[in-house]
């Protein structure tokens, strides 16, 4: 064996060595750190430790996430950062208990689609603001109260799902996503949005029910390209003037706003309007 095979032969058997005590120390507390080492896969050994809370595999050779990480379903957090991924497997949206996740600084640049739905997310780190390609973005059915101004980075989205969580405001930059057609910002606690909505022209869908609006949002009324719109189970008692811009419309749903007592006469300036419920 020539020196040079040496060398590689030793650099493994000491990075074993090094991977399987920090694999038993994750047996032996729940958490898992493998940091700065030359690995290129997750080993294989940490995925019998299905109970574990904590996972850091950050600032490693990283070129793959195996399928089985949807497996973790008590893991809290997952960092996966500052490695070579170019993709993240769609599994992640079954580790039921993950709160916070970090996957910047890869090479994931790519990503179209990212389902992170049904899980018990509180937190999106600012790095969310690097998929500058994705199209689709849902995170329904968490436990989110505020998303990252970055989100504004997002240029590309063109289906945005964040209904069933616990948003109280969005950020001034949640306009700047102007690509959006299929917009779900339903079951939140939001009782306003920010002036750049009105520059999401592309929107035809709409739905902003049960929510804790007071008022038809005026800048709304910019979204001229809406079709459909649902704001039942709120609390809207005013419509502005302004809601005439809405000329696409065909479908306005006002139903259960119970604090609405009369109708302006100016929806009627809304000249495509078919179906207006009052429930």
């Amino acid at each position: 064996m020539n020196k040079k095979n040496q060398q590689k032969e030793g650099i493994g058997v000491e990075l074993s060595k090094k991977l399987e005590a920090r694999i038993e120390i994750a047996r032996k507390t729940g958490e898992c750190e493998i940091i700065n080492l030359p690995i290129k896969e997750i080993p294989s050994g940490l995925w019998d430790l299905t109970s574990i809370s904590l996972l850091w595999i950050n600032n490693n050779l990283l070129e793959y996430v195996d399928p089985l990480i949807g497996t973790f379903t008590n893991v809290q957090v997952i960092k996966v950062n500052g490695n070579r991924l170019r993709s993240l497997p769609e599994e992640i949206g079954l580790c039921a208990s993950l709160q916070r996740f970090w996957a910047h600084d890869n090479r994931i640049d790519k990503i179209v689609d990212l389902n992170v739905e049904n899980n018990h997310l509180k937190y999106l780190p600012d790095e969310l603001g690097h998929l500058h390609n994705l199209k689709y973005f849902s995170i329904r059915h968490n436990n989110l109260e505020f998303l990252p101004d970055t989100i504004g980075n997002l240029t590309k989205v063109v289906h945005f799902y964040a209904d069933n969580n616990n948003l109280k405001r969005l950020p001034n930059r949640f306009g700047e996503m102007s690509s959006i057609t299929d917009l779900r910002l339903h079951d939140n606690e939001l009782d306003t949005v920010p002036p750049s909505f009105a520059n999401m022209k592309h929107v035809k869908l709409l739905l902003m029910q049960q929510n804790k609006f007071r008022r038809f949002p005026l800048f709304a009324c910019g979204m001229t390209g809406v079709e459909k719109a649902d704001f039942s189970n709120n609390m809207i008692q005013t419509i502005p003037f302004e809601i005439g811009e809405m000329s696409s419309m065909t479908s306005l749903d006002l139903s259960k706003n119970y604090g609405l007592e009369e109708l302006p006469l100016y929806l009627g300036a809304i000249t495509h309007l078919k179906i207006l419920s009052l429930e």
